[in-house]
């Protein structure tokens, strides 16, 4: 049995390479103490916070723990690009702009700061002076998502791993 979970664990290390990107759909209401502080961790500490993460075995075996609260995915870079220009907020709650990421990393769109962030030139959002999650509205025509050739639509809400589908997922909570 233990031979399982490893072979599971490398072959989900493998799947992804880039960003993770995190998304709590699921309340506070009847959650282990554990699984809340692990949400913490994380740093999804309400409905429709969102986090980036790198992936390592920590963080992959954190995501397995609360995976029926949260959906997540590997992120790509025209997605994390519109995050950081509609969603990111540096201290004082303030948007920050290109002439802000121009002064201090001579970089001149978001798209080139997406892209250093997934290749892990910049190391993570604190490097760049942004807070380290995403507030997010509620997804435009609800939490569908096509998986398998079948839609899962309805009271239900989607968790665990979608894969590539977290983009379209997120770019309907922006």
């Amino acid at each position: 049995m233990a031979q399982v979970s490893e072979v599971e664990k490398k072959s989900t290390n493998a799947e992804i390479r880039g960003l993770i990107l995190a998304i709590r759909t699921k309340g506070d209401l009847n959650i282990r103490k554990d699984m809340r502080y692990t949400l913490q961790l994380l740093r999804l500490k309400k409905v429709h916070s969102a986090s980036l993460l790198r992936p390592s075995p920590e963080t992959l075996g954190m995501l397995q723990k609360v995976k029926d609260l949260i959906v997540f995915g590997e992120v790509d870079e025209d997605t994390l690009a519109l995050l950081l220009e509609k969603r990111a907020r540096i201290s004082g709650n303030l948007k920050p702009t290109l002439d802000y990421f121009n002064k201090k990393f001579g970089v001149s769109s978001f798209k080139e700061i997406a892209k250093k962030l997934i290749t892990g030139e910049i190391k993570d959002l604190k490097a760049l002076g942004i807070k380290q999650f995403f507030r997010l509205s509620p997804p435009s025509g609800g939490y569908v998502v096509k998986l398998k050739s079948k839609t899962l639509r309805g009271k239900k809400k989607v968790v665990g791993n979608i894969g590539k589908q977290i983009n379209s997922l997120a770019r309907r909570m922006i």
